[in-house]
């Protein structure tokens, strides 16, 4: 069986209407999924505009992918007002867990790095 897997290029947008529970409320969540590739980084905060939410997510098979977690957040970072960068909220997600044969990450390591930017944990396979 072959596994495809699909890299973002540059930024696709997704769009989700959110209803809250036990409310007539609903909320409109906008994700914008970057390529990590540095060929992209100079252009990517004219898409992100201004986060109001940070979601990384990392390969654990690649220790490359986790290495470049710090430069990413602090690239988001700088799209927030000054007095927003260290307040904002942010998750670090480690993402193909079920490729456990082929785990390079260890769970510490990435717990380690998500509290080093100030980030929550998670980890989980997508």
């Amino acid at each position: 069986m072959h596994t495809f897997i699909f890299q973002t290029l540059g930024v696709d947008l997704g769009r989700k209407k959110i209803k809250i529970p036990d409310t007539d409320h609903s909320v409109e969540m906008l994700m914008f999924d970057s390529s990590g590739r540095d060929l992209y980084r100079d252009c990517l905060p004219r898409y992100w505009g201004t986060p109001h939410l940070l979601l990384v997510v990392y390969d654990v098979t690649s220790q490359n992918s986790l290495d470049s977690v710090e430069k990413w957040v602090i690239l988001a970072r700088e799209c927030l007002p000054e007095e927003e960068r260290e307040q904002r909220l942010g998750v670090l997600f480690g993402n193909k867990c079920d490729l456990s044969d082929r785990r390079v990450v260890s769970p510490k390591a990435g717990q380690l790095v998500a509290e080093k930017l100030g980030l929550e944990y998670f980890e989980g396979s997508v």
